[in-house]
């Protein structure tokens, strides 16, 4: 995966294959070690959008 755009909400990233699922739930580990997590809210050819889980 190589992440294109990221926010506090969520990220866009490129799949280096098929990207998940919709609503399939993914992390993404940040270089300081924190790991996010979120669900997959949209997917275009190999292109998909995350929504991180804020509530934690």
């Amino acid at each position: 995966m190589i992440v294109r755009d990221i926010s506090s909400r969520g990220l866009s990233a490129a799949a280096l294959g098929d990207p998940p699922a919709l609503n399939e739930v993914v992390r993404a580990r940040l270089e300081d070690g924190r790991e996010l997590w979120g669900l997959v809210r949209w997917r275009e050819d190999n292109l998909f959008g995350v929504e991180f889980d804020t509530q934690t």
